[in-house]
């Protein structure tokens, strides 16, 4: 029943989460990613469950991490390198451990004990985090290793800062090892877009206009900028709903367009249909 009740909560989360592509999608993505790294190993980290703005809205991933993974919950990491000489290709989805406190107030989440942790993530091999040093010592050479990740550059923050600190701490890179900017790598792959990501990308512009029309009625005197706030982030959080309110609004304004006939009020046709 717990296992059941699990399920339910998992797939209703998931539901309301940034919408995901067939794994194969990402998993083409992260090949091609581990092939621009050349000799190197990539690693990835997702935000954690309470940082900045999602104290507030919820937990977002990453957009880098999203776009490899398809994954909407915190905690993660990816790890992955391309086939040579001495390997296949490999990837590893390192989940958290569950946490049965935490997840009383921020809702359940997939652990990677689950039986079907593999299948929900759209990877092959699942671990958990604690795994990771010793999976990652595994494919770094012993000399003049690379790793890709997304440094923090100048005064910007990065979700592998920390954790990057910790595998220091755990000795988990080679003396030597290089660490380089994923982040450009990553840039490259995004300026294709495949259909289904010109498929999103039209429903979320939908969902953008819809919103803005919804905001634009609802605007009177007196009405603040917090109340139209709530408003456009309700009609973003139901973006389905929004785009066929605004695609039966549409409809309806071309039904009353073409049904009213206009009148030409020239010298000579006044009154006379065009």
């Amino acid at each position: 029943m717990k296992k059941a009740l699990l399920c339910l909560c998992l797939a209703a989360q998931l539901s309301f989460a940034l919408e995901r592509q067939p794994a194969s999608n990402y998993r083409a993505r992260r090949q091609a990613l581990a092939a621009k790294a050349l000799n190197g190993v990539v690693i990835l980290f997702a935000s954690t469950e309470a940082e900045g703005p999602n104290d507030l809205y919820g937990y977002r991933p990453d957009d880098n991490f999203f776009y490899l993974s398809g994954w909407p919950e915190p905690g993660a990491a990816l790890l992955m390198a391309a086939a040579n000489e001495g390997r296949q290709y490999t990837e590893i989805f390192f989940l958290p451990r569950r946490n049965p406190v935490q997840e009383k107030w921020t809702g359940a989440k997939l652990g990677p004990d689950d039986p079907a942790a593999a299948a929900t993530a759209g990877f092959d091999k699942v671990k958990s985090l604690d795994d990771l040093p010793a999976e990652l010592l595994k494919l770094l050479p012993g000399k003049e290793a690379k790793l890709y990740t997304d440094i923090p550059v100048y005064d910007q923050s990065s979700n592998s800062q920390a954790a990057l600190e910790w595998l220091k701490r755990a000795n988990s890179f080679p003396l030597g090892t290089s660490f380089l900017d994923l982040r450009p790598l990553i840039a490259s792959l995004r300026t294709y877009k495949d259909q289904g990501e010109i498929d999103l990308i039209r429903k979320a512009t939908q969902a953008s206009v819809a919103a803005h029309l919804a905001a634009m009625k609802a605007i009177k005197p007196a009405i603040t900028e917090r109340e139209l706030s709530a408003l456009l982030q309700y009609e973003w959080e139901n973006a389905d709903a929004s785009v066929r309110r605004m695609r039966l609004l549409s409809a309806r304004e071309s039904t009353r367009r073409c049904c009213t006939t206009p009148m030409i009020r020239g010298p000579h046709r006044r009154g006379r249909l065009w």
